[in-house]
C-alpha cells in the first residue's frame, strides 16, 4: 500500500510540467497506482471480515465511494469556477492536483489508524 501511495504522489509534480507527454506519463503512473491501491484495498475486506459480512462491508464502502465521488465532483466544479472568476485557472488546477496527491496520504493514514494490525473482525 505504501508503494502505491508513493507512486500516486507523483501527481503533485504535474504542476511543474510544461511538456504534454511528461504530464501524460505522470497521470498514467498515478492512475496505475490508483488501480493497484483499489485492488489491495478491496482484498483487505475479505481478509478482515467473515464471509457472511464481506458483501455488506463492500457495499457500504461502494456507497461511501459513490457519495464521495459526487461530492468531490461538485467541490471541484465550485473550486474551479472560483479560480476561473479570478482569471487564475492554473492555480485552481495546481491546488486540485495537490489535493489529489495528499488524499492518498490521508487515506493511508486513516486505514492504518483504524486497523493497525489487520486483525479479523468478529461479527
Amino acid at each position: 500500500m505504501l508503494i502505491c501511495v508513493c507512486l500516486a504522489l507523483t501527481v503533485i509534480l504535474i504542476r511543474f510540467s510544461n511538456d504534454i507527454w511528461l504530464s501524460v506519463m505522470i497521470i498514467a503512473i498515478a492512475a496505475a497506482a490508483q488501480t493497484i491501491w483499489k485492488g489491495v484495498l478491496l482484498t483487505t475486506v475479505t481478509d478482515q471480515f467473515p464471509k457472511k459480512a464481506v458483501s455488506s462491508v463492500a457495499g457500504i464502502g461502494g456507497l461511501g465511494g459513490a457519495a464521495g465521488g459526487m461530492l468531490a465532483a461538485k467541490g471541484v466544479g465550485i473550486l474551479l469556477d472560483n479560480y476561473k472568476a479570478d482569471n487564475n485557472i492554473q492555480a485552481g488546477y495546481n491546488l486540485l492536483f495537490l489535493l489529489c496527491g495528499l488524499a492518498y496520504i490521508v487515506a493511508f493514514s486513516s486505514f492504518h489508524f483504524l486497523s493497525p494490525q489487520l486483525k479479523k473482525v468478529e461479527v
